[in-house]
């Protein structure tokens, strides 16, 4: 099908995520490729935590970076409310993460030289010439919930602690409807681990958003609806309550 033909992903409310028999290979040298995702599905339904485990290098950071359309897969599909992204064309994948989906990266892609502030309102930048004062509103009121000083003059100031909240502010400065949060807490103390925990599932169940966590931090994944590990590849074992 043409990418024009592509059904708009972004229509639905409540849109539902399906990942199917995603592979993805990454060739290092002369050898055979290396398996990095090994026909991994899942469902996951509006408003829902999804927390995924694993060891370091088992492909979970490469399974967001696919549902997020940053990545093309080698083989399987990902669909949004019904429409696949990979029917899109990379400038329409653009518009559907920026309208769609808040991403936690864990180097946090934060602009060092702009404020607190500034870098909480960048995703909005697109929608807007000037900034108006109920998004500025809106984004002070998340830097306050990730315990952030709005005041500070810029974000390269931060600890790396701050700075991770700061990017999780950002990633639900649109009211995202998916939010892909690798490692989020990876960098913060128990207390603001907990505080950030919170907040990621506030606003995924404020705005009926998907949530999926990857992450090691055991409290955080035991907060999960549903739970998996990722291993060798293979997306492995479900815990629902």
């Amino acid at each position: 099908m043409p990418a024009s033909a592509a059904p708009d992903l972004a229509a639905s409310r409540a849109p539902s995520l399906a990942v199917a028999d995603l592979v993805v290979q990454r060739r290092e040298g002369p050898g055979p490729a290396r398996l990095i995702l090994d026909h991994v599905s899942l469902a996951v339904a509006p408003g829902t935590v999804v927390g995924i485990a694993g060891p370091s290098g088992a492909g979970k950071t490469t399974l967001l970076h696919v549902i997020a359309g940053l990545l093309r897969p080698d083989g399987g599909s990902v669909h949004w409310d019904g429409g696949e992204l990979g029917a899109l064309s990379e400038a329409a994948r653009d518009r559907w993460r920026r309208d769609n989906v808040g991403l936690v990266f864990q180097d946090f892609q934060l602009l060092p030289e702009l404020s607190v502030i500034e870098n909480i309102l960048l995703p909005i930048r697109f929608d807007h010439w000037g900034t108006p004062r109920a998004k500025r509103d809106g984004a002070a009121l998340l830097a306050a919930r990730v315990g952030l000083d709005q005041r500070t003059a810029r974000a390269g100031s931060l600890s790396r602690g701050e700075q991770q909240r700061l990017a999780i502010a950002r990633a639900l400065m649109r009211r995202p409807r998916l939010i892909l949060a690798d490692e989020p807490t990876a960098s913060l103390d128990a207390e603001n681990g907990a505080r950030i925990g919170d907040l990621l599932i506030e606003c995924a169940r404020e705005n009926e958003a998907s949530l999926l966590l990857v992450s090691h931090d055991e409290a955080l994944l035991a907060r999960a609806a549903q739970r998996y590990r990722l291993a060798d590849g293979k997306l492995l074992g479900e815990r629902t309550r």
